[in-house]
């Protein structure tokens, strides 16, 4: 019975070093939510901030308002709208037809999450960036770990 918590001891750290070692690493996502007011917002999600050229055609949400300006049979007839990040650090393009986009040119670098905002030719535009919450793996190994103390501890009284 004495050599039983000597070798355990051992089994917890080597286990231990093992589950960290294999844990993957915690990466949140990030959501840029654009919103014209008076025409269009949209949202979509990337692994990582965009500091390069892109094209976006997947999204999480795209509407156009009704009744706007861009709520036309020119513009809805181009099949799927995109946006184009060109200089991503600025200026974003919205684009619904060959003939139909809107264009969005910030004036602060777009380098981090927050909310930029500025005051276009037909009314406020506001670009949010935030980062999506992923729980820690090593927190909660080192949780399990503990629990699993705790159970042993609590078997070993019973006996």
């Amino acid at each position: 019975m004495n050599s039983s918590p000597r070798l355990l001891l051992p089994i917890l750290l080597v286990s231990s070093v093992v589950a960290l070692g294999l844990a993957p690493s915690a990466k949140a996502d990030v959501i840029y939510a654009f919103d014209a007011t008076s025409y269009v917002n949209w949202s979509f999600e990337v692994p990582t901030i965009i500091t390069t050229d892109t094209i976006i055609t997947n999204f999480l949400t795209f509407n156009i308002v009704p009744g706007s300006v861009l709520d036309t049979a020119v513009c809805l007839a181009g099949g799927a709208p995109y946006v184009e990040l060109l200089n991503p650090q600025t200026s974003f393009v919205t684009t619904f037809s060959p003939s139909c986009s809107l264009t969005a040119n910030f004036f602060t670098p777009i380098t981090q999450p927050g909310s930029y905002e500025f005051l276009g030719e037909f009314g406020p535009v506001t670009l949010t960036i935030s980062q999506t919450g992923v729980s820690e793996p090593s927190s909660l190994l080192l949780l399990a770990g503990g629990l699993t103390g705790l159970f042993g501890l609590r078997r070993k009284r019973i006996e």
